[in-house]
């Protein structure tokens, strides 16, 4: 055994799986992370039963995070766009549980800070600006959250390049700014508590960031402060 392990290492693993298990997390021993009960039986998840707990009966994010990871077993990059995809899919038309649950399994996937064995899925920011892209209105709460999962991934490169394309909103006025004197303009010219803008949102992550907005400037134009 020494012997082949020796010979392995001289000649070098196999095309791809030096990467791959040189960065692998080991599993510790009776670890259930994804796993599912069959007939009373552990199993450990593998592609084809991750897509089916993402819609069916009981929805589950963990079997899906687990594989696209890589925990417990590796897996061909045709199988793990599939469960991408389907991710994605659920993301964009699902119900609410399967959206969250959706969501939920690729940033666990993609974590590189998650403590989950495996390896991190690389490929997750990337489907999460999939999301983002296919989006037809990016201002409301969901696209706040992938924008957010967007730049946990380490995408700020894409963010400010939304930040650079997107329009900066016009001024208004801030009650908090003005003085006695200064005549009070009706409360539909205040600015709003939110700026749902994308300006705003993206700017958000790249305040006090080189090319972000100005702080002060970003205050005032896509939030009232009370």
């Amino acid at each position: 055994m020494k012997r082949l392990i020796l010979i392995l290492l001289a000649i070098g693993l196999p095309e791809g799986l030096e990467g791959q298990e040189a960065g692998r997390r080991p599993v510790p021993e009776n670890y259930m992370f994804g796993k599912l009960q069959v007939d009373g039986e552990w199993q450990i998840p593998t592609p084809a039963v991750a897509l089916r707990t993402l819609t069916g009966p009981r929805v589950e994010s963990d079997p899906a995070a687990a594989v696209l990871r890589q925990v417990y077993a590796s897996y061909p990059a045709a199988e793990l766009q599939v469960v991408e995809d389907r991710l994605v899919d659920l993301m964009l038309t699902g119900t609410d549980e399967q959206r969250t649950t959706a969501r939920l399994a690729l940033v666990v996937a993609a974590d590189i800070e998650y403590g989950d064995p495996g390896v991190p899925y690389a490929r997750g920011r990337d489907a999460f600006i999939r999301v983002f892209e296919t989006l037809k209105d990016r201002t409301y709460e969901s696209a706040r959250d992938y924008l957010s999962d967007i730049a946990w991934l380490g995408g700020l490169g894409y963010i400010h390049e939304l930040f650079e394309s997107a329009e900066q909103p016009p001024p208004c006025f801030q009650p908090h700014e003005a003085r006695p004197e200064d005549p009070v303009p009706p409360e539909s010219e205040w600015c709003p508590p939110v700026r749902k803008v994308l300006w705003c949102d993206a700017g958000g992550y790249l305040l006090h960031k080189e090319g972000g907005p100005d702080f002060m400037q970003h205050v005032r134009l896509c939030g009232r402060m009370r």
